[in-house]
């Protein structure tokens, strides 16, 4: 029906392509031609918001809300039903939205990254099956809400207790609470995502930086990218009041929780398979697998 359009188009059709929006900006800049379709995606605000935030961040939505809300509202919601997930995107502020599509990019970017370096040497951009995008993009997306929970100033805060081991157990309670949310699965998947961004960043700090990569992975995946694309700590030192080579061991926000070694690689537990695995240096002959470097290197430059 053609009840809120004076287009040549049913009503449902122009929903269907406003629900093909890949972004926000897509979508507003659609809705803005005309009244015409401006009047249809006010009748369906909750569908269509829904819809465009499903094609930013994929199955992983829920998990990308939550990070979002803990950003910009200070609040973390429990893990979201079907009915939480539609009325936190039916009310989502622009900084929200924002937010949500810059954590996808964030995701994404490190997709490509993970899978030029542990799936396929060969090409840049991700050849992650869907289910195994699934399983990263959700674990970056909670990494990104524990991030935001104990971010670095968390221990500055006013409200913190002054006498240190009470702030430490207070921390570590808190902690435990959040990590207890998550089955042995997700928690692996999550360890495993650590492991990836521990390598990211001995590409910025080096090997011998133990306690600088510990210290910096509470910056935050999308200051942890930055870091890395531009081949500078100042994104990272930028959370802190103190040298990162000065950091306190005590303080480790990822130590004992997501950083125990893996008796195997950690990353099967994102990965059905590895191609490359079993591939042969052209020069040397021997078996390399995914560590032969290429043109397509990330560190070559």
């Amino acid at each position: 029906m053609r009840a809120f359009t004076s287009l040549p188009l049913d009503d449902d059709l122009v929903d269907r392509v406003l629900t093909f929006s890949p972004n926000f900006c897509t979508l507003y800049a659609i809705i803005l031609v005309c009244k015409s379709i401006h009047s249809v995606f006010s009748a369906r605000p909750a569908s269509i918001t829904r819809a465009v935030a499903y094609n930013i961040c994929g199955p992983a939505l829920p998990d990308a809300v939550r990070a979002v809300r803990a950003s910009c509202s200070g609040v973390d919601v429990p893990l979201l039903t079907d009915a939480d997930l539609q009325e936190i995107l039916a009310a989502l502020s622009a900084e929200e939205k924002h937010k949500l599509e810059s954590n996808a990019y964030t995701v994404q970017r490190f997709e490509d990254i993970f899978g030029l370096w542990y799936k396929d040497r060969m090409s840049r951009t991700s050849t992650l099956l869907p289910r195994e995008a699934h399983r990263f993009h959700r674990a970056l997306h909670r990494i990104i809400l524990y991030s935001e929970k104990f971010s670095p100033s968390y221990y500055w805060m006013d409200r913190v207790p002054a006498d240190e081991e009470e702030l430490l157990e207070s921390v570590q309670i808190t902690r435990k609470e959040f990590i207890s949310a998550y089955s042995t699965e997700e928690l692996l998947e999550m360890q495993a995502a650590v492991a990836f961004l521990t390598q990211v960043l001995v590409g910025v700090f080096g090997d011998a930086c133990g306690t600088q990569i510990q210290w910096a992975l509470s910056a935050g995946p999308a200051s942890i990218l930055e870091a890395f694309v531009t081949r500078s700590s100042a994104p990272i030192q930028r959370h802190f009041d103190v040298d990162l080579d000065q950091g306190d061991d005590d303080f480790m926000e990822y130590d004992e929780y997501f950083t125990n070694a893996f008796s195997l690689s950690p990353w099967g537990v994102i990965l059905d398979d590895t191609p490359g695995e079993n591939e042969i240096c052209v020069h040397c002959r021997r078996l390399g697998g995914i560590a032969i470097w290429n043109e397509n290197g990330t560190f070559l430059r």
